[in-house]
C-alpha cells in the first residue's frame, strides 16, 4: 500500500488494504489465519500513515460515543451485502476486513483490565466511548453468519487458501460475540511452534488424539504465551478451551509430518506405526500386523527398513496416508511377537522418514471400515458413538473389567487366538461413558469433547475444503454421541452403512459452495464448507520449487517440480515407467488407434500412450468419469490406423468410447470436449 501524502488520515479503503495485507499472504498459504488484532499490530500497520493505534477506532467506526459508532457492526453487515460485494469487477478483496479487525481488537485489548475478559460488550462498547451496560450493537447479531462466514468463504473458496484460511468457529452459546473472541486463542508464532510439538508428542493426523493427550503434548512441548496456557489450564468443558482445542487439532489434521529446523534449512518427516487386528469368525482366532501412516507421497518402488536382526522390512502405499501391511522378507510381519506396551523408533534412511509408535499398557483399536482399511485399527482416542476394542495384559484384566463393568453399555471378552502377544487379553466395548477408571493405564485415554467434522479420503484441489468432483470426500463426526444431525444446504443427510455421510450427486455436480452443519436438540455444534471443482488449470510450466527423487528441494541438476520431470532424468532410465497419476481406483485406458485399449491397474501401464482414462461410476454416480491423459490437443487426435491386436479389442474400444457414450460423464472444458468428440466419431 501507497500513500501520497504521509500523515494524512486513511481512507476506510486504505486501512483495509492495509490490514489485509498484514493477515492474509502468499507465506501463510494453507495455514490458519487469526485477526489477533493488538495495539502493537495496530502500531506496525498505522505507521504506514505516520499514525498509531488510537487512530485506528476513530477511523473505522467514527467520533467516539457518536450515532456513527453505535452503527458499526450494522454497516460491517451492509458493506458484506450477502456476499454480493463481489459482483464488483473490480473486487478482489472483502471490503468489511476493518471492521472485524474492530471488533477482534476489543476481544484482545489489555486496555480494560478492570473488565472481565468474557465481558465482551462492554470492552467494545468502552472502545467506542458508548454507554458500557446496554448490550449488543445493533446488527451485531447479523455479524456471525453474514460477515464472519463471508470472510471464511472468500480464505477458503474464492482464494483456495493461496493467502492464508481463516475459519468462523462456533462454540458455547454466546456465538455471536465467541467469533471475534476465539481470533485471541493463538498468536501466529505459536501456530508455527505446533508441528514441533506434534512430532514430540508423537501425534498423527490419520488418528487424531483424545482432547487429554492434545492439551498434554502442546503444554509440555509448544512455545505458549502465558494466556494460552491459562486457556489450556481451565476445565474439561471450559468454551474457550475447547475452541483452542480445536485450532491446534485442525493445524494437526493438515500437518504432513515434516518439521523444519528452526532456520529453516533442513527439515525431517515423522509418520507412524500402527497396530492391526483382523480378527476370524467369532473373534476366536486372529492376526495382527503393522501398518505405517505419512502425510507425504509414498516412494514408488515403497520404503524398505532394517529390523534389530538386520530383517528387511518393506511396505507400500495402500490408500493414502496408510501402507500396505508391512512385510519381512516378503511375508507379513507378525505383530504379536513384539512387547505391546513398549513403543517402536524406525529410521527410513533413504527419504530420512522417522516412523515411531508410543509406549503404552493398553492398546485402543476401531473399527476401519471408515477408512477403508479391514479390522480393527489403533487409535488415540475413545469415541462415545462408536465401539472399541480393548487390548491389555491379564495381570491388569481386574481393573479393565471393573471399569467396564460401571463405564460402558455393554462389553464382552474376546479371544483372538493368534493375534495377542502372550499374556494378553481383549474385549470389546460399546457406549463408553466414561474413561476416568484407565486413566492410570493409558495415556491416551479420553475423548474428543466437542463435535468436530472431518472429511475422509477424496481428492483435495490445494488446500482445506475443495474437493475434485471426481474426488467426493465422506464426511465424519468426531467427538459426537450419536445424537447429532448433519446438514449439508440444509439438507439432512443419513449416514450409510460404514457410519459415513456423503453429500448428493446434485450437490456434487452443481460445485457450489456446501456448507454442512452439525446440530444436537436444534443448537449448532458444529460448521464447515465445502465445495468442489472440475478441473484445475496450469498456472505455469515455470517450477517454482524443484525436488529430486526423494522429494527433497534443490536448487541445481536435473529434478521434478509437480508433474513437470526434466527430461535429462528420464533419457536412458530403462527402468523408467510414466505412469499414470489417476484420481480413481481402476479404469479402462484408451489409445490412439482402435484396439488400444486395456484394464488399469490389472493389465499394467501399456506401450502405447494412453489418451484417454474412464474410470468406473462412483458411489450414487451412474456416469463414469472421462479423464484426458495425454499431452498435446494438436497431436493426440485419433488415428486410422488399427492396433496390432485382437479384434475383441477393436470392440472394447468402440464399445468404450461410443457404445456407453450415454454413461460417460464427458469433458466439458471446449477444447477436450471436441477431442472426444472427435473420438467418438472414430469409434461409432
Amino acid at each position: 500500500m501507497e500513500t501520497d501524502d504521509v500523515g494524512r488520515c486513511p481512507s476506510l479503503v486504505e486501512w483495509n488494504e492495509a490490514l489485509i495485507a498484514r493477515f492474509f499472504r502468499e507465506d501463510l498459504a494453507g495455514r490458519q489465519v487469526f485477526l489477533y488484532v493488538t495495539a502493537e499490530v495496530l502500531d506496525q500497520v498505522a505507521s504506514a500513515f505516520s499514525m498509531d493505534h488510537t487512530d485506528f477506532v476513530s477511523a473505522i467506526a467514527g467520533p467516539p460515543g457518536s450515532f456513527e459508532a453505535s452503527q458499526v457492526a450494522h454497516r460491517a453487515v451492509k458493506i458484506c451485502d450477502r456476499g454480493h460485494w463481489r459482483d464488483s469487477s473490480e473486487a478482489i478483496y472483502p471490503p468489511y476486513v476493518a471492521h472485524l479487525c474492530l471488533f477482534a481488537y476489543a476481544a484482545a485489548s489489555d486496555e480494560a483490565e478492570d473488565l472481565a475478559g468474557h465481558s465482551y460488550y462492554p470492552r467494545l462498547r468502552r472502545l467506542l466511548g458508548l454507554p458500557e451496560d446496554e448490550g449488543a450493537l445493533s446488527g451485531f447479531h447479523e455479524l456471525s453468519d453474514r460477515v464472519w462466514n463471508d470472510l471464511e468463504e472468500w480464505s477458503i473458496h474464492d482464494m483456495g487458501g493461496d493467502l492464508g484460511v481463516f475459519r468462523r468457529r462456533v462454540f458455547g452459546k454466546q456465538r455471536h460475540v465467541g467469533v471475534p473472541r476465539s481470533q485471541t486463542l493463538i498468536t501466529e508464532a505459536e501456530v508455527e511452534s505446533l508441528p514441533r510439538a506434534f512430532a514430540a508428542g508423537l501425534l498423527d493426523p490419520a488418528c487424531p488424539p483424545s482432547d487429554r493427550l492434545l492439551a498434554e503434548t502442546v503444554e509440555e512441548f509448544c512455545d505458549l504465551k502465558a494466556k494460552t496456557r491459562m486457556i489450556l489450564s481451565r476445565a474439561a468443558s471450559d468454551e474457550m478451551r475447547r475452541a483452542l482445542l480445536d485450532v491446534v487439532r485442525e493445524e494437526l489434521l493438515e500437518w504432513n509430518g515434516v518439521v523444519s529446523s528452526r532456520d529453516g534449512t533442513t527439515s525431517d518427516t515423522f509418520g507412524s506405526l500402527f497396530i492391526c487386528i483382523e480378527p476370524g469368525a467369532g473373534n476366536a482366532r486372529g492376526r495382527s500386523y503393522l501398518r505405517c501412516s505419512i502425510g507425504v507421497a509414498y516412494p514408488v518402488d515403497g520404503i524398505e527398513f532394517e529390523g534389530a536382526s538386520n530383517e528387511k522390512f518393506t511396505c507400500r502405499e495402500m490408500s493414502w496416508p496408510w501402507s500396505t501391511r508391512i512385510k519381512v522378507e516378503g511375508e507379513v510381519f507378525d505383530a504379536s511377537i513384539l512387547d505391546w506396551s513398549a513403543g517402536l523408533d524406525i529410521q527410513v534412511l533413504d527419504v530420512s522418514w522417522r516412523l515411531r509408535s508410543r509406549r503404552a499398557s493398553i492398546r485402543l483399536f476401531e473399527d476401519g471400515t471408515s477408512r477403508g482399511l479391514p479390522g480393527w485399527i489403533e487409535v488415540n482416542r475413545m469415541q462415545k458413538d462408536r465401539a472399541l476394542l480393548i487390548a491389555y495384559p491379564k495381570r491388569i484384566a481386574p481393573s479393565v473389567e471393573k471399569w467396564a463393568d460401571a463405564s460402558t453399555h455393554a462389553h464382552a471378552s474376546v479371544i483372538l487366538s493368534g493375534a495377542l502377544p502372550d499374556g494378553w487379553a481383549a474385549m470389546i466395548v460399546e457406549g463408553v461413558a466414561d474413561v476416568r477408571g484407565l486413566g492410570a493405564h493409558i495415556s491416551t485415554a479420553g475423548f474428543t469433547d466437542h463435535v468436530t467434522v472431518e472429511f475422509v479420503g477424496g481428492m483435495r484441489v490445494g488446500r482445506r475444503e475443495r474437493f475434485f468432483t471426481y474426488g467426493v470426500p465422506a464426511i465424519a463426526l468426531g467427538g459426537a454421541t450419536g445424537d447429532e444431525q448433519i446438514w449439508a444446504n440444509d439438507v439432512l443427510l443419513s449416514a450409510d452403512s460404514d457410519g459415513l455421510f456423503r453429500v448428493g450427486e446434485s450437490m456434487v455436480e452443481s460445485r457450489g459452495l456446501i456448507k454442512l452443519k452439525v446440530t444436537r436438540d436444534s443448537e449448532e455444534v458444529a460448521f464447515k464448507n465445502l465445495s468442489f471443482n472440475e478441473s484445475v488449470e496450469w498456472a505455469s510450466l515455470a517450477p517454482t520449487v524443484k525436488v529430486d527423487a526423494m522429494g527433497k528441494v534443490v536448487s541445481t541438476g536435473p529434478a521434478i517440480s509437480g508433474a513437470v520431470v526434466d527430461h535429462d532424468l528420464t533419457t536412458g532410465a530403462t527402468d523408467f515407467s510414466p505412469d499414470l497419476m489417476l484420481p480413481i481406483n481402476s479404469a479402462q485406458l484408451i489409445g490412439r488407434n482402435r484396439g488400444e485399449v486395456c484394464d488399469w491397474p490389472e493389465d499394467g501401464i501399456p506401450a502405447w500412450k494412453v489418451i484417454w482414462a474412464i474410470g468406473s461410476a462412483s458411489r450414487g454416480r451412474i456416469e463414469k468419469p472421462v479423464i484426458f491423459c495425454g499431452t498435446d490437443l494438436l497431436r493426440d487426435d485419433p488415428q486410422d490406423a488399427k492396433a496390432d491386436t485382437e479384434r475383441k479389442d477393436l470392440r472394447r474400444w468402440d464399445h468404450a468410447i461410443y457404445g456407453q457414450r450415454k454413461r460417460l460423464a464427458k469433458p466439458r472444458v471446449p477444447s477436450l470436449s471436441a477431442l472426444w468428440r472427435r473420438y467418438e466419431e472414430r469409434a461409432r
